[in-house]
């Protein structure tokens, strides 16, 4: 089954000719997580030696968090031929230097957001397929990934073996936008080879973390 192009043996004779990465490969992944008291309140580093009503303000609140980071995901750069498949694009032949394909992010701020710092360039550096012969799959990598979500929480005793749990959370708290890979079919004339069109939260072969959500929730524990 394939999507996109992904996932697929273009040439059911000569499967060698799609060997690659895999469609989900990742270089370089990184991720964690925290939690840590805040020293506040009575009996803490700070203000250890507040009133009651004070220490139940600013005592006992928590912080954690997820941070991840991640190198990019593969792609390839196609052709709408089908010349090795029934019915996926044929990557194409690279026959510049594929350091042009390296990602350098470049526009945005109301102009179109390209991948690559000279896209023109690096759509001159592919050729389409040419009889049987194809290019090569999966050897590029799109823009790197980042993200962290933040919480906090506090615990509020009511009485004995009751207590009330106040906990705010943000995902993708600092809103930071993670880019999709480009477009890079170089027989498509409708969309500018290399232009980003979207976020890995609208990708549906990059999903990740979309905008900034915020969440509070109140819990009574008994």
């Amino acid at each position: 089954m394939a999507f996109g192009g992904y996932g697929f043996i273009c040439d059911e004779l000569r499967p060698r000719e799609c060997r690659g990465n895999s469609d989900f490969d990742i270089a370089n992944n990184l991720t964690g997580n925290f939690i840590y008291d805040l020293p506040i309140g009575r009996g803490q580093m700070i203000a250890s030696n507040s009133p009651v009503w004070l220490n139940e303000v600013i005592g006992g609140w928590e912080v954690s968090g997820l941070p991840s980071w991640h190198s990019g995901n593969v792609f390839f750069a196609g052709a709408n031929a089908f010349v090795a498949g029934y019915s996926n694009n044929a990557p194409a032949i690279l026959t510049g230097s594929i350091s042009d394909m390296k990602i350098h992010l470049n526009g945005g701020e109301g102009q179109p957001l390209y991948a690559f710092a000279n896209p023109s360039q690096a759509n001159a550096d592919y050729t389409g397929p040419i009889g049987f012969e194809i290019g090569s799959r999966n050897n590029l990598y799109g823009p790197g990934f980042f993200n962290i979500d933040l919480g906090a929480g506090k615990t509020f005793p009511v009485w004995e073996r009751v207590s009330l749990k106040f906990r705010a959370d943000a995902f993708n708290a600092l809103n930071h936008p993670n880019f999709g890979n480009p477009t890079v079919d170089i027989t498509d004339q409708a969309g500018p080879f290399g232009e980003i069109t979207g976020t890995t939260g609208s990708d549906p072969l990059n999903s990740g973390e979309g905008p900034r959500v915020l969440q509070g929730s109140l819990r009574l524990e008994f």
